[in-house]
């Protein structure tokens, strides 16, 4: 239960940490988003195996997955 948590919490963490290392090099930048994206992969295998336990915390794994598909996939607009 406590690595269903970890699980969880790491998309949303590695997500917020990209506004806060606004400043750091594009290198360091890419591989924290690709950190991400491997997070919600992550995310999304551990709702398989979970959801034969409990099926709230595997639909709630795979929902986190998808709203980072989403999220990955939204257009970006700089802003001028």
């Amino acid at each position: 239960m406590k690595l269903t948590i970890f699980i969880l919490s790491l998309p949303v963490v590695i997500f917020f940490s990209l506004f806060l290392v606004e400043d750091a090099s594009d290198t360091f930048r890419l591989a924290l988003f690709g950190l991400w994206i491997l997070s919600g992969l992550i995310c999304l295998a551990w709702s398989f195996y979970i959801s034969r336990r409990s099926r709230l915390l595997g639909w709630l794994c795979a929902s986190i997955f998808m709203i980072q598909l989403i999220m990955a996939m939204w257009p970006v607009h700089p802003r001028h």
